[in-house]
């Protein structure tokens, strides 16, 4: 319903199957190899695939917080680009790894969990 809402204005929508952070990472990049993106979020998923794909071949990528900062009241908006300068590729893609040994970590603990929450809860082995 929103999404022909949208459609029907005349807006480009893009409806994610599952979760939305690989799809807007995803149309940043297609986008920044044509011109400058701006990509309004506080997730740090999308920070982190940002730092991890951003590239020379591309466009800048700017991330805009969504929060404001309490003293200007202004929401921060930072360049990909500059951060991933500022902390370098190597210290990226060590915490691309480590970030992504966590996810395994946590998924697994996750259902592990659940597994034995259901078999407790109803009894089977």
């Amino acid at each position: 319903m929103l999404h022909d809402f949208f459609k029907d204005k005349g807006f480009c929508v893009i409806q994610a199957v599952g979760d939305a952070n690989t799809v807007i990472v995803q149309t940043a990049l297609d986008e920044a190899q044509c011109h400058t993106v701006t990509v309004a979020a506080d997730d740090t998923d999308i920070h982190m695939l940002l730092l991890y794909h951003e590239s020379d071949q591309l466009h800048d990528i700017h991330l805009l917080s969504q929060t404001a900062n309490n003293k200007t009241g202004k929401c921060p908006c930072i360049s990909i680009r500059e951060v991933q300068k500022e902390i370098g590729t190597a210290t990226m893609q060590t915490v691309a790894s480590r970030t992504c040994n966590w996810w395994v970590r946590h998924i697994r603990n996750f259902w592990n969990g659940k597994k034995y929450y259901i078999s407790k809860t109803y009894q089977l082995n």
